[in-house]
């Protein structure tokens, strides 16, 4: 539910309602009455807190009964053959967040979920919890494949992914100069 979806995240922040209403532009009040779910947004406003907290707006909105299934955060950790610090690291997460979920089964948190997907180009459904059938499909789709195949190439050569990414960006740049 987004009121409570919105509290977690501001408190993820260690922020107050002012603190959050003054870099959304929008009064206190107006956060207030938005966590406690008796206003609702515009889809303006919407927007300005999706990118602020650096989520989807379909994130922002969703039901916290949705589980998340965890098993599938392991699965990548397992394909990308990497130790559950390195992946922290990856993803530039705390080591001790991520245990959580891999070892103890914790539910993680928006922002975690949302710094996987960016990381690796997932979808949020992606950690939803699926029919196997969809789960499979999603694996089996050859866009998909050639991400998660990029994703291991570039990490099994030791690139940083952040500087293969500058240079797809100049290349694309200088492409589009000619």
């Amino acid at each position: 539910m987004f009121s409570e979806n919105l509290r977690k995240l501001r408190e993820f922040k260690k922020m107050d309602r002012t603190q959050l209403a003054k870099e959304l532009d929008i009064s206190a009040q107006a956060v207030g009455q938005f966590e406690l779910g008796k206003r609702d947004p515009s889809l303006d406003t919407l927007k300005k807190i999706s990118s602020f907290f650096g989520v989807t707006i379909d994130t922002l909105i969703s039901d916290d009964d949705e589980k998340v299934n965890i098993t599938k955060i392991k699965d990548l950790i397992k394909k990308l053959n990497y130790t559950i610090k390195e992946f922290a690291q990856d993803i530039c997460e705390p080591v001790n967040e991520i245990e959580k979920i891999v070892v103890y089964d914790t539910e993680p948190s928006p922002q975690i979920l949302n710094s996987i997907c960016l990381k690796y180009g997932l979808p949020m459904s992606f950690f939803e919890e699926r029919k196997d059938s969809e789960y499979v499909n999603f694996c089996k789709n050859q866009e998909n494949k050639k991400y998660i195949n990029l994703a291991m190439f570039v990490k099994s050569n030791g690139y940083d992914p952040d500087n293969v990414l500058a240079l797809l960006k100049i290349t694309e740049l200088i492409k589009s100069k000619e």
